[in-house]
């Protein structure tokens, strides 16, 4: 039997690996089907929720990236023509970030990607009950670091036209093993 503090690195390391792997599979998918990086898409997916536009800091803090990291992001999708950025006459200072119509074109296109891909990588291998299981226990990571904002942490994405309800999960794992 392993010691508790083996069981908690073994842990740590799990979804270490677990995040890496998920996370690579989004991201190939998505540049392979529509040439957005997965922080590009998060990016278009704020904003595609965000009627009025979002400040580039705010930005920043639900994407937990620098300023300077969200300025590159930002960047490379003003250059494609799916962002735009614009000044407020009323605030100088401020820096609104709003999609363009062929940004939200690009995010519908690439949310079909995302979600086909989340479905294969993540959540066909978990019932719904693990789901909402995994979502209270990184929550409460989160919660227990100072790190829960209710905005960053509850991602919502955009009703598409013609979407059909996600495909049923299992509601226990068959064959499921308690062992790590």
């Amino acid at each position: 039997m392993a010691s508790t503090n083996q069981e908690r690195v073994g842990a740590w390391v799990h979804l270490l690996q677990a995040n890496q792997v998920v996370e690579n599979a989004l991201q190939q998918a998505l540049k392979a089907s529509t040439g957005l990086s997965l922080a590009e898409f998060e990016v278009l997916s704020r904003l595609s929720v965000a009627g009025s536009g979002l400040r580039m800091v705010d930005l920043a803090g639900l994407l937990l990236v620098s300023k300077s990291g969200i300025t590159r992001i930002v960047d490379r999708l003003v250059h494609s023509g799916l962002v735009r950025r614009e000044v407020p006459p009323e605030n100088r200072r401020v820096v609104l970030t709003r999609i363009t119509p062929a940004g939200a074109e690009a995010f519908d296109r690439a949310q079909g990607a995302f979600l086909e891909t989340l479905e294969q990588s993540f959540s066909r291998h978990l019932s719904d009950a693990d789901i909402r299981v995994l979502r209270r226990l990184l929550r409460r990571l989160l919660e227990g670091n100072g790190a829960w904002e209710e905005e960053r942490c509850s991602m919502h994405l955009r009703e598409r036209s013609g979407e059909s309800a996600p495909p049923e999960r299992r509601t226990a794992r068959p064959g499921s093993r308690s062992s790590s």
